[in-house]
């Protein structure tokens, strides 16, 4: 008669690479294997490792958008240059000049300025390094919107009320420049300070990123809005 086979007991080992055997009133079979340990990431954690910097993913990469961060700084120099001198070039520049010259144009430098910083910022964050399309048609609005403002802005030349439009169409459109160069002129600096807060929400959006900290409720809504997400608008470029 053969022996039958004995259990294992707590004291009993298994050899190395076999499974552990049933114990006493356990069905053959039933037992579920451990699964194996994880290995942990770097300082002890099992988690994810955050996103390292310079190598977020999720960004339309376009020849627009990558000329739209390098010409950020320069255009935002000559944008402030034209709304201050710019007039001078039509024989249009006057008393106010000096005025401008502390007013309207640091104040457009430092906003776009600002805004240029916070975009190269977040822009090295990811993999293909360019802006975002909502903060590229911001800026793009600030500067066109920028242009016409010098040209239609008014200015006092030997007693005489004048702008760059007026020298160049005819000193009869002088009312009509000076009153949409009102207008005109604060939807400049409305898109230039909104261009500053789409800069900072995307430059904070993408360091909280790199961070590996949870996205909030109004980052994943505009995410899904804008940056190429299932209610993107149509990409023109």
């Amino acid at each position: 008669m053969s022996e039958r086979p004995q259990n294992s007991s707590p004291g009993h080992s298994t050899p190395a690479g076999a499974p552990p055997e049933p114990s006493v009133g356990e069905p053959a079979g039933t037992r579920v294997p451990e699964p194996a340990p994880s290995a942990a990431a770097p300082g002890g954690t099992g988690g994810p490792r955050p996103a390292r910097a310079g190598g977020l993913e999720g960004r339309p990469d376009s020849a627009w958008l990558r000329a739209s961060l390098w010409l950020s700084a320069p255009l935002t120099v000559l944008a402030a240059a034209w709304v201050t001198f710019g007039r001078a070039l039509f024989g249009a520049a006057g008393e106010l000049t000096g005025i401008f010259a502390i007013s309207l144009g640091p104040l457009m430098l430092i906003v776009m300025g600002l805004a240029s910083v916070r975009m190269h910022q977040d822009a090295r964050r990811f993999a293909h390094r360019v802006t975002t399309p909502l903060l590229s048609f911001a800026q793009l609005a600030a500067w066109v919107l920028a242009f016409f403002f010098g040209l239609l802005i008014p200015d006092r030349v030997d007693g005489r009320t004048i702008s760059a439009v007026s020298e160049i169409a005819g000193d009869h459109l002088v009312g009509l420049s000076a009153g949409f160069g009102n207008t005109v002129g604060i939807l400049t600096y409305v898109a230039a300070f909104a261009t500053l807060l789409i800069a900072s929400t995307e430059q904070r959006r993408s360091r909280r990123a790199v961070a590996g900290e949870p996205a909030t409720e109004d980052e994943m809504l505009d995410r899904a809005e804008y940056d190429g997400g299932p209610y993107a608008p149509p990409r023109l470029f």
